[in-house]
């Protein structure tokens, strides 16, 4: 792997290829905080192998994703872009739910977007961070905390 010769390498930009797959496990051998890997053809994420604490921001915006799986493997993100892909259940989120320092998620424009009730579908996902997330460009309002205190119930 190229990516192994630039230990230092803080930012990657690979936006605007024509990657159809991304390995994530290509990451994880780096110390990148920063990789944007938008408008691309990728239809498939493959996970990491280990645990990778380095990352804290990836764009993943504007593909043909499916699936987020793999993600969890970056405990340290604290933004995710997948708006503008074909995620079609918040149940696609679910590998979020052990992000702790995720502090901005991006999903608009997707197909699970759409759907009548949206935002508790995936803030119910979030519980360890709920209150400290933006979605979409904006937190959890009243009324949406009130709709999730009493599903946990």
């Amino acid at each position: 792997d190229s990516l192994r010769l630039l230990p230092a390498l803080q930012d990657a930009n690979f936006s605007f290829n024509m990657f159809q797959s991304l390995d994530l496990n290509r990451l994880c051998v780096t110390q990148v905080k920063k990789a944007n890997f938008s408008h691309n053809q990728i239809l498939n994420l493959v996970p990491c192998i280990a645990e990778h604490r380095s990352l804290q921001e990836l764009n993943l915006s504007h593909n043909r994703i499916k699936s987020i799986d793999g993600v969890d493997s970056f405990t340290q993100l604290r933004t995710l872009l997948v708006d503008h892909n074909t995620l079609s259940s918040h149940t696609e989120l679910a590998p979020l739910s052990d992000l702790a320092q995720l502090r901005v998620l991006q999903v608009a424009a997707n197909p699970l977007s759409q759907k009548r009730g949206y935002r508790i579908a995936a803030f119910s996902m979030l519980p360890s961070c709920l209150k400290m997330v933006a979605l979409d460009g904006s937190s959890v309002t009243p009324a949406e905390q009130a709709r999730l205190d009493k599903l946990s119930q």
